[in-house]
């Protein structure tokens, strides 16, 4: 059995580019970024600076600014067609891992997540010895919020780097980090590397539901009260239990989490008048729960969904207009979809997703916030899981036809059956999530024998990455 132990080594920087790793390297960074750790965290502010630091982080292009949203993780799931062979993605699209373009890149996701958590870790370890220096309920918003981004990342770690948890909840997980130690932090299995995710995301729940404004708390003037669909918020650390509950198959509690969201009513639906115009809320910002903003955003956008010059090194992702129609139906109705009539754009002759376009001037759009935003969780997604735990087959298409009436199609008959409903999710999929890097999960969980659009058998070589070579050691051979 690989025994996987991970080993935090790194000083404390500003936005927290610490170090981590079995190998003990040290980043690069000039003496002036350097702080002590005493002083950063003698003070409220020195929190603050370091949540947003985490949030810096999570925003790379290592992480949800490109590999884990509109890159790598939706070439995994066959969104595009990558068939020039200079691509840098085209051996991802073709499952394989160890190759020189693309291992580095399944290293720095590893390496970038736990970097990422070591710091969440850092604030868990200093804040309650230093709860007096909180004003009003920032202790709670600040601890609540760190919790569970540390239980967020975890998951999708999870979700990566072990088996589906089909295979069972005794294999071999991850191993959960939950304090910053020199010490190692052994591989715990999948049920247990979901217990200590559900365990942190409970407590935030906790910690938030009185205190998040999202939730009806007070207003305090404070920046933690403001943006809070762009903070891990109450609603968010349901939504992702949800999620979680999901995957490991409990639906009773999937249900009820995705139920509490919905029912809240904090989320309206996008219009197509909000969809025309020079103002394009390409990404539906008033229906996420959670999402990160990205300063740089319109590099990997631009990048990946705009013409470049044709060669060996060209980066567009891109699909055929027939592909195009058929995932979103047009011969029978689809092409009203807002997903379809307004996310797709053609630039030089050749049509992209657009999503993440942003060729407006920011200063104009809502002080310059949605056109900079990732969704990492979004309403949509709590109507798929209340569909897939339902019983009841006309219920749960009434949850589907919520979203599609939303989206400008018309509704489904009520004539399905349990299994038609899971084909309709599926479908549902493929048209909310492109760019969003949720595809190649949902394939992960069913166990699908090959990726619709790879002709690649899908075993473990597919659905499992390699951890990077040195964070493990063999210890049975």
């Amino acid at each position: 059995m690989k025994d996987f132990k991970i080993l935090i080594t790194g000083i404390l920087l500003i936005f927290f580019a610490g170090s981590l790793g079995s190998c003990k390297k040290w980043l690069d960074v000039r003496p002036s970024s350097q702080i002590k750790e005493a002083e950063l965290f003698e003070n409220e502010l020195g929190f603050k600076d370091a949540l947003l630091g985490v949030y810096s982080k999570m925003s790379s292009p290592d992480l949800y600014a490109d590999n884990l949203t509109m890159g790598f993780l939706d070439v995994l799931a066959q969104r595009y067609a990558v068939n020039n062979t200079g691509h840098k993605l085209y051996y991802a699209q073709r499952y394989d891992y160890l190759n020189i373009k693309i291992r580095p890149r399944i290293d720095a996701i590893w390496n970038e997540m736990y970097n990422t958590i070591a710091n969440a870790n850092n604030i868990l370890g200093h804040i309650e010895e230093k709860k007096g220096v909180f004003t009003g309920s920032n202790f709670n918003l600040i601890k609540g919020e760190t919790l569970a981004l540390r239980a967020f990342m975890h998951f999708d770690l999870l979700r990566l780097f072990a088996p589906a948890y089909s295979k069972g909840g005794n294999v071999a997980g991850i191993p959960y980090v939950n304090r910053l130690s020199t010490t190692t932090s052994p591989l715990s299995t999948i049920d247990e590397t979901l217990a200590y995710i559900i365990a942190d995301l409970k407590e935030a729940e906790a910690l938030l539901e009185k205190t998040d404004p999202l939730n009806g708390a007070p207003l305090n003037g404070d920046d933690l009260s403001k943006f809070r669909t762009n903070r891990m918020n109450y609603f968010a650390v349901k939504a992702i239990l949800a999620r979680v509950y999901l995957y490991k198959g409990d639906k009773i509690n999937a249900a009820l989490c995705a139920k509490q969201v919905v029912d809240a009513k904090k989320y309206t639906f996008i219009t197509s008048a909000n969809l025309t115009g020079t103002r394009k809320d390409r990404t539906f910002s008033t229906e996420h729960i959670f999402s990160l903003y990205i300063s740089k955003l319109n590099e990997p956008a631009s990048e990946y969904f705009k013409f470049r010059v044709a060669g060996i090194d060209a980066t567009e992702l891109n699909h055929s207009e027939s592909n195009i129609k058929t995932v979103f139906e047009v011969a029978s109705g689809g092409s009203t979809d807002f997903r379809y009539a307004y996310l797709w754009e053609i630039d030089q002759s050749v049509k992209y997703h657009s999503k993440f376009w942003q060729e407006y001037s920011e200063a104009t759009v809502n002080g310059g916030m949605y056109v900079k935003l990732m969704p990492l969780i979004r309403i949509s997604e709590m109507f798929y899981i209340l569909a897939e735990c339902e019983t009841n087959p006309v219920t749960a298409i009434g949850y589907l036809n919520e979203i599609r009436l939303n989206r400008g199609i018309s509704a489904l008959s009520t004539t399905f059956n349990l299994d038609g409903v899971k084909e309709e999710i599926l479908k549902e999929y493929k048209k909310e999530f492109f760019s969003e890097g949720q595809l190649f999960y949902y394939y992960k969980r069913f166990s699908y024998p090959k990726v619709p659009g790879s002709t690649v058998i899908a075993n473990d070589k597919v659905y499992v990455l390699p951890v990077p070579d040195n964070e493990y050691e063999f210890r049975n051979k």
